[in-house]
C-alpha cells in the first residue's frame, strides 16, 4: 500500500532567491532546518515540489510518498 503526504513550510524570498544580477547555490537541510519538517519527511521520499510566492516570502510544498507493509 503506498500512503502520500503534502508538507508545507514558509521561508523569507532572501533565504532562497538571489538578488536580481547575482546566482545563489543552496542546498537545504531538512532535518536540520525546522524540527517538524524533518519529522514529516522522516522515512518518505519527495516525489514532487513546488515553491509559492507570497509577498516577503515563500511556500515550499513538497508532496512525499511511503510504502506501507500490509
Amino acid at each position: 500500500m503506498t500512503e502520500y503526504r503534502i508538507v508545507t513550510f514558509t521561508q523569507p524570498v532572501t533565504a532562497l532567491a538571489a538578488p536580481p544580477g547575482q546566482a545563489k547555490s543552496l542546498t537545504i537541510d531538512f532535518l536540520s532546518s525546522v524540527p517538524e519538517l524533518a519529522e514529516n519527511m522522516d522515512g518518505w521520499e519527495v516525489i514532487n515540489s513546488q515553491i509559492v510566492p507570497a509577498g516577503e516570502n515563500v511556500i515550499l510544498t513538497f508532496f512525499l510518498k511511503t510504502d506501507l507493509d500490509v
